[in-house]
């Protein structure tokens, strides 16, 4: 099954983000496709390892790093 997850980013100590690695490792181990949708610039860090068979789609939008006001979502 092919499997798309979104996060505003992957640079980040956060829960979701390590709950998401954690879920897409999973999957990917259970030889499901996954890939991850970011707002993080092309070439982002990631802070938590995923496997290299996930595929990382950077969109370079906006300000991944700050927080997220209402007008912006």
């Amino acid at each position: 099954m092919d499997i798309v997850f979104a996060i505003k980013s992957l640079d980040f100590v956060g829960g979701a983000e390590r709950v998401l690695s954690e879920v897409a490792s999973g999957l990917v181990e259970q030889g499901h496709h996954v890939s991850i949708l970011t707002y993080d610039p092309p070439n982002g860090n990631l802070f938590y390892p995923l496997p290299p068979s996930i595929n990382i789609i950077n969109l370079d939008i906006g300000a991944s790093k700050q927080r997220t006001t209402i007008m912006e979502t």
